[in-house]
């Protein structure tokens, strides 16, 4: 067992590949709000609170028929190291990488794919999965459990073929527990990619899409949707890197907020040189209901091609105030109006998610919590 200064605990690498990449964690350290993509987020008390190894070999479990092999972490590690994904300059994932013990490939059976996670009490948890298919498919990665825990997750997701893909993250986790999600994919021939982000409940939910556009005619869309109180935080930070050109990329965020409750996203779009007739848009949307919630965003373009349609716009507001009147005119209480209000706020989002079974869930679940909003 290794320590870091924090009280943090860190399992001592078992090979080579590992303990490389956990001096690059120690070089760069447990990043602060000084590095550009954590300005708007804390995780020193993260850092302060004691863990226990998560004690469950494999922390999920999958509903629907599929075929699992259990791989090395070291297999794993050198496929990621050798792909565009890795990126040396992000020491949390790198903290990933050298801990990781659990690695498995994933291969669905059926067109739908529901994988849930239960995370133990007070514990440290690192697992990968690499998903691949060669048909259609829609997966919903369900996060619960952990109080007082600190838990990672990375996705993989691996088009065998051309297809059309639907990935989900849906966090409705303890309060207390710090939680953090990988997913990386890279989009393949007239492939296109849907991803989802629902934040219903965490003390901090990080979230690092990267899809990356590496051929002509691929196209994603990523959109999230978070209801945040109490003392929550949900932190996006998304990348889209459009490597080819005739490639397109829609993102569209929207969240409520209350209490003492922070939401935060840096949305970054990159298109490389030579990459023309693209287009990409980005959007975030944010409805503060109390004086002392905050909305906080970045978004980022780096365009290096002349021929590119690109858009991105940030909007934080209030309930209209108008739309509550006509409600209440027609015989509907003020606290009724605001909550249908808010449930059509989500419907734009859930709207896009193509399996119905997924879609009705966390419909139902958004609406419970929503009752909290407006007791």
């Amino acid at each position: 067992m290794m320590s870091s200064p924090n009280n943090f605990p860190i399992h001592r690498p078992q090979t080579q590949l590992q303990k490389d990449l956990f001096d690059h964690y120690q070089l760069k350290g447990v990043p602060s709000k000084k590095v550009e993509r954590w300005k708007f987020t804390s995780l020193k008390k993260w850092f302060e609170k004691s863990y226990i190894e998560n004690p469950t070999q494999n922390p999920f479990e999958v509903s629907t028929k599929h075929k699992l092999e259990v791989i090395s972490p070291e297999e794993a590690l050198q496929s990621i190291l050798s792909s565009q994904y890795y990126d040396k300059d992000d020491s949390l994932f790198n903290l990933f990488l050298s801990q990781l013990k659990n690695a498995y490939i994933l291969t669905p059976l059926e067109k739908s794919l529901h994988i849930k996670y239960d995370f133990q009490k007070g514990c440290f948890s690192n697992t990968l999965i690499i998903i691949r298919t060669d048909h259609d498919l829609s997966i919903m990665e369900e996060k619960s459990g952990g109080a007082s825990s600190f838990c990672q997750t990375t996705t993989i997701i691996e088009a065998l073929k051309e297809v059309e893909i639907e990935h989900i993250n849906f966090c409705h986790m303890d309060e207390d527990s710090f939680y953090q999600s990988w997913l990386k994919s890279d989009v393949r021939n007239f492939s296109h990619l849907k991803n989802f982000h629902f934040h219903l409940s965490a003390g901090l939910h990080r979230s690092n899409p990267q899809i990356i556009l590496n051929y002509p005619k691929a196209s994603c869309q990523t959109h999230s949707y978070y209801l945040v109180n109490n003392d929550e935080h949900f932190d996006l930070y998304s990348q889209t890197l459009h490597k080819k050109g005739e490639t397109y990329s829609d993102q569209l965020i929207k969240g409520l907020l209350t209490d003492n409750a922070i939401s935060s996203f840096t949305g970054n779009i990159y298109i490389d040189h030579n990459c023309n007739l693209v287009e990409a848009n980005q959007f975030h949307k944010s409805l503060i209901l109390s004086e002392k919630a905050q909305a906080l965003g970045q978004p980022q373009l780096e365009i290096f091609s002349d021929d590119v349609k690109c858009s991105h716009g940030l909007a934080t507001g209030k309930i209209n105030p108008d739309e509550v009147f006509y409600f209440q005119s027609r015989g509907i209480s003020e606290r009724k109006a605001k909550k249908i209000l808010s449930e059509s706020y989500v419907f734009e989002v859930t709207q896009k998610i193509h399996e119905d079974h997924f879609k009705n869930q966390i419909i139902e679940n958004f609406k419970d919590k929503l009752e909290l909003f407006y007791e």
